[in-house]
């Protein structure tokens, strides 16, 4: 008996085992001593062959790291999908922000323009999206609260991020303090509704790559998965 399907070919040898144990007093009796031990022979041969092919299956297993293959399996799919959703929503927003950027654009003039070029914004802009840069790839990995110091560092970050917002509001604040547009809008009100949104489209993008390159990862293993699965 041969077969491609492990779990078929190890169920049918059992039977088969079975089924010749539970005969062996009717078979011995009934049939001559040599054939006897030739169904003892073939008995012991199946019995043998079905060791070795599980014992090659479980090395196979363990070579590439499988504990349970369709559960594995069913897995990376449910994740790859969670991701390409993901994914989406992130290209909507880059979209979204990219648009409210452009209006703003053509009602700012030239204060706001100065004020969001002096180094001290620029530099707490930057330094902004460097920490959301951060807790962008900590998220799309996973925030595992179990791991203390994981946990720790995310948290600080947020916390980072939060103190670098709240001192780059107050700075446009002071340095816009009392401007108006020549539309009568307040200038700080103008400039802190721009870096809203360049910041949002800024981390929306460092998230959209992020999140590409994890799409990726997991169809690089689906496709290592589906190699495998047709070895075992």
């Amino acid at each position: 008996f041969v077969s491609d399907d492990p779990l078929f070919a190890r169920q049918t040898l059992f039977i088969l085992v079975e089924y010749l144990v539970e005969n062996y007093n009717v078979v011995n009796e009934s049939e001559s001593d040599l054939t006897f031990k030739y169904y003892k022979k073939q008995a012991e041969r199946a019995k043998n062959r079905l060791l070795a092919a599980e014992d090659s299956l479980m090395f196979f297993k363990q070579k590439n790291r499988i504990i349970n293959y369709y559960e594995q399996s069913r897995h990376l799919s449910i994740e790859r999908e969670r991701i390409a959703n993901d994914l989406s929503d992130e290209l909507s927003n880059i979209r979204g922000e990219k648009s409210a950027l452009k209006d703003i654009d053509v009602k700012m003039t030239e204060k706001e323009r100065i004020i969001l070029s002096m180094n001290s914004i620029d530099a707490l802009r930057t330094n902004i999206i460097g920490v959301s840069a951060k807790l962008t790839a900590m998220e799309v990995v996973g925030i595992d609260s179990t791991d203390s110091g994981n946990y720790k560092r995310y948290k600080e970050l947020k916390a980072e991020k939060h103190a670098l917002e709240k001192e780059l509001n107050n700075s446009v604040s002071k340095l816009s303090a009392g401007k108006t547009s020549l539309e009568g809008a307040r200038v700080d009100i103008v400039i802190k509704e721009w870096l809203k949104h360049k910041i949002a489209y800024d981390i929306a993008r460092a998230k959209y790559w992020g999140l590409k390159r994890r799409l990726n990862e997991y169809e690089n293993k689906i496709f290592e998965y589906s190699s495998i699965g047709a070895n075992i």
